[in-house]
């Protein structure tokens, strides 16, 4: 409980101090307030799941480098906390509804994926991370309503045979990217190449949605 409030209160200054430019980010962010507490609550419920979490110590965002076959550059990412596992932790914040018949606004939780539905980008992280360094892995996820915690014993994605088939995937991937830069390093000539997804959540940031406008407007659709 204590190393709970501790993760409490520089979260909840964060979200007091991210700046929105419009209402719908403004609503988020009153709703993201008031239930920052209960999705904390539950992410530490949830860590606390694994194996001598609480006696263990872990490092936060430790970077984990892994060299991908027949690709030129490393690959790397940040793993959430790292010590006698690997743990990558995802929170799912509430999704705005419709405004009920009183004037209020509705607000719809959402759940942690099973097994089959954990997306692949959560996935080939957990795989890097686990290409890196060849520990156990343990991905948690928490909403303001409740958690999951999952591992290799109840997930069979999270399964080592598994992981190392999606780093197969990402290695192809590096492959295909290092090809296309090959042919080009500039920007407008590689939108020849590539079929943009503008509904992927990677084109949005915090505070506006330029780099989407921008995408749009090197594709051509602006």
């Amino acid at each position: 409980l204590p190393r709970m409030k501790v993760m409490f209160t520089p979260i909840n200054k964060k979200i007091e101090n991210l700046v929105f430019l419009n209402d719908d980010q403004k609503l988020k962010k009153e709703r993201f307030s008031q239930v920052c507490r209960a999705m904390i609550q539950h992410l530490w419920d949830g860590l606390c799941e694994i194996p001598h979490f609480k006696e263990d110590k872990y490092e936060e965002e430790i970077e984990a480098y892994c060299g991908l076959e027949n690709v030129g550059v490393p690959t790397h990412g940040f793993m959430d906390l790292y010590g006698r596992y690997i743990i990558e932790t995802k929170t799912l914040w509430p999704r705005k509804g419709k405004v009920k018949l009183d004037g209020t606004r509705s607000w719809a939780s959402k759940y942690p994926p099973t097994p089959d539905k954990i997306s692949i980008d959560h996935l080939s992280q957990i795989a890097l991370y686990y290409a890196a360094k060849k520990k156990p892995v343990y991905l948690v996820y928490a909403s303001d309503k409740t958690h999951k915690t999952y591992h290799a014993g109840n997930c069979p994605p999270l399964h080592p045979d598994n992981l190392k088939n999606i780093i197969k995937q990402l290695t192809h991937k590096a492959q295909v990217m290092e090809r296309l830069l090959e042919i080009s390093t500039d920007p407008k000539e590689l939108t020849k190449y590539i079929i943009p997804d503008f509904s992927h959540f990677k084109w949005q940031n915090e505070s506006d949605n330029s780099f989407l406008e921008r995408a749009k407007k090197l594709w051509g659709y602006k």
